[in-house]
C-alpha cells in the first residue's frame, strides 16, 4: 500500500512539473513574438490608470504597453490604433481615455486613434475593439507575459490575421503578474 501511495505521489508530482513547464513555456512565447508589419490595425490592451480627477496618469505597466505601440505606430504609419480599456470603480478616467491622451503626448496623431471605453477584461477588450471598425491585419499590444493568452482570446472571436507586440515588462510587480497569468491561462486552456 504504502508503494502505490509513493507510486500515486510520484505521478502527481511529475504531471505537475510537466504540466508547469508547458504552461510556462506557452507564456514565454508570447513575450519572443514579433508582431506583423504595416498592419491596419493595433490594438492596445488597457492597464490600470493612477492618480485623481485632477491629475490621472498611466501605470507603469500602461506605460509599458503604450511606450511599444509608440515604436510601432511611427514606424508604420498608416496602422490606426484601437486604445481599448473602460473604467473601473477606482480609476478617474476611463483606460481608453487616459491612453489616448498619452498617444497625443507621445506624437500619435488623434485622427489615427480610436476609444473603446466599455471593456472590463481582455476578452472585453478584444471583441469590442472589433465592432469599432473592419480590423484586417491586426496586431495586439499586451504586456509580454500577457500576449499568449491575449491572442488565444483573439483566436475564439476569429480575430483573424492577428500577431502580438509584447511590452517588455520591467515592473515590480512582474513576478505576481506572470503567476496571476499562470493560473488565469491555465483556467482558460481548461475551459471551454
Amino acid at each position: 500500500m504504502i508503494k502505490l501511495i509513493k507510486r500515486v505521489i510520484l505521478i502527481l508530482i511529475a504531471f505537475v512539473l510537466v504540466y508547469s513547464g508547458v504552461v510556462s513555456y506557452l507564456i514565454y512565447s508570447g513575450t519572443q513574438m514579433v508582431p506583423e508589419q504595416e498592419a491596419d490595425t493595433m490594438i492596445i490592451l488597457g492597464a490600470k490608470v493612477w492618480g485623481d480627477q485632477n491629475n490621472p496618469r498611466v501605470s507603469p505597466v500602461l506605460k509599458e504597453r503604450l511606450d511599444a505601440g509608440i515604436i510601432y505606430l511611427n514606424a508604420n504609419q498608416n496602422t490606426l490604433v484601437i486604445v481599448s480599456g473602460g473604467q473601473g470603480d477606482d480609476e478617474p478616467i476611463s483606460e481608453a481615455e487616459m491612453m489616448a491622451r498619452y498617444l497625443i503626448e507621445n506624437g500619435i496623431v488623434e485622427s489615427r486613434i480610436i476609444k473603446e471605453d466599455q471593456s472590463e477584461s481582455t476578452q472585453e477588450n478584444l471583441l469590442f475593439s472589433k465592432d469599432k471598425k473592419e480590423l484586417g491585419k491586426t496586431v495586439v499590444v499586451s504586456s509580454d507575459y500577457h500576449v499568449y493568452r491575449a491572442l488565444l482570446f483573439a483566436s475564439r472571436l476569429k480575430i483573424e490575421d492577428v500577431s502580438g507586440l509584447p511590452a517588455e515588462s520591467k515592473t515590480s510587480v512582474k513576478n505576481s503578474n506572470f503567476i496571476r497569468e499562470f493560473v488565469a491561462l491555465s483556467y482558460y486552456l481548461v475551459t471551454p
